[in-house]
């Protein structure tokens, strides 16, 4: 088994308070945790987003070297938002963050570690950067709603579409409850 045997990189002290911050918010949501013993060692990158605040990255990179990759589909995004063209009411639900929905199966979890100067942390649900990251949420969002998308490209087939709030709500409530009780999700 391939170990990542990496030291912590020392970061200026506003990308360091932000790390702390970020680390913070994740351990309270339950999407990370504190490690004392580990084989995998990452370290944590910063990236300045527009608004000159902080993003968070973990480079996984020795991690992304030791697993296959997966050849599940993944549509281009840009086919998928012009396919809402011709709906007044459309919604991108916050999936910018992360994919924070699926939990680590826990043999996986260990592989996730990374150090700050706070500790050593690894993830619990799954981050950004993993290899197969976005095959594994496309699955579960194409398994967990397959029916709902079904019928949705069989009602556009023969019914114009409907422009009212009630049709896009009663559709954001099914997606909701859907991903509220599908296995994975918290």
């Amino acid at each position: 088994m391939f170990s990542g045997k990496t030291k912590e990189k020392r970061q200026a002290v506003d990308r360091n308070q932000a790390i702390q911050e970020e680390v913070g918010k994740l351990v309270e949501a339950g999407i990370m945790k504190e490690v004392h013993y580990h084989d995998w060692l990452s370290n944590p990158v910063m990236v300045k987003k527009h608004d000159d605040s902080w993003r968070m990255c973990v480079d996984f990179k020795d991690l992304k070297k030791a697993c296959p990759k997966d050849g599940y589909p993944l549509l281009e995004i840009d086919w998928k938002v012009e396919s809402l063209c011709g709906f007044p009411f459309k919604c991108f639900l916050d999936t910018y963050k992360g994919y924070h929905e699926i939990q680590m199966a826990k043999e996986d979890e260990e592989k996730t570690v990374f150090i700050t100067s706070q500790g050593i942390f690894y993830y619990t649900k799954m981050p950004f950067g993993l290899r197969n990251a976005g095959a594994t949420y496309q699955r579960l969002v194409d398994k967990a709603f397959y029916k709902q998308i079904e019928r949705r490209q069989d009602k556009q087939k023969r019914r114009p579409k409907r422009n009212d709030r009630s049709s896009f709500s009663m559709s954001l409530r099914v997606w909701c409850n859907k991903r509220r009780h599908f296995p994975g999700a918290y």
